[in-house]
């Protein structure tokens, strides 16, 4: 029985490891300027991080303040109200796509915005995934203009997908591994003395 257990330790270390996840944590009021005067630059300005990631899928997950790491549940570009969860993904220096509401344009057909951070948590997209060809700089951002009433920010987890080959075939190799070893120790004959 303890092989067994060394055998399932082994393959949740390995399981477990071979996903990394990474918290990124965007703040609403990272460049903003104190006063708009006129003729000030009102033009947006993506805020954000840029992470090297290796080739292979990636899961992008929204999350709130009750995560381990994560400092924001939503953002609000108007003080405190009006809030959303939105973010834009550019890979390889390409042009960014938008997950989430509202853009900060009246225009826009899915512009909204909450009355609570809770509420616009609740609205952010699903999780949902990209793939990388190569090893690459992926930016996430978040776009707002140089105005000073910003409140919150957004968090969401990074992680990669484990690939279902490798997974199948670590478990497969496991499970040959545990059944050769219960084998083994059902053919041992018992040691009987006569009496």
């Amino acid at each position: 029985m303890k092989f067994v257990s060394v055998i399932s330790a082994l393959a949740t270390l390995l399981y477990v490891g071979s996903a990394q996840a990474t918290v990124v944590n965007i703040s609403a009021l990272w460049g903003q300027n104190p006063m708009m005067t006129a003729g000030h630059d009102a033009s947006q300005v993506g805020v954000g991080t840029i992470l090297h990631l290796d080739a292979g899928e990636y899961r992008v997950t929204p999350v709130d303040q009750t995560f381990e790491g994560a400092r924001f549940t939503a953002a609000s570009r108007f003080g405190n109200y009006n809030y959303e969860w939105s973010m834009y993904i550019s890979i390889d220096g390409a042009p960014g796509v938008k997950y989430g509401y509202g853009e900060g344009w009246a225009t826009s057909t899915d512009w909204r915005y909450w009355s609570t951070p809770a509420q616009a948590f609740a609205a952010a997209p699903q999780p949902f995934s990209f793939t990388l060809n190569k090893a690459t700089d992926v930016k996430f951002y978040w776009i707002d203009n140089y105005f000073s009433d910003n409140v919150g920010g957004i968090s969401f987890n990074v992680s990669a997908v484990p690939e279902p080959d490798s997974t199948a075939l670590l478990l497969a190799g496991l499970s040959v591994i545990v059944c050769a070893g219960l084998r083994r120790k059902a053919l041992q004959l018992p040691d009987h003395k006569a009496g």
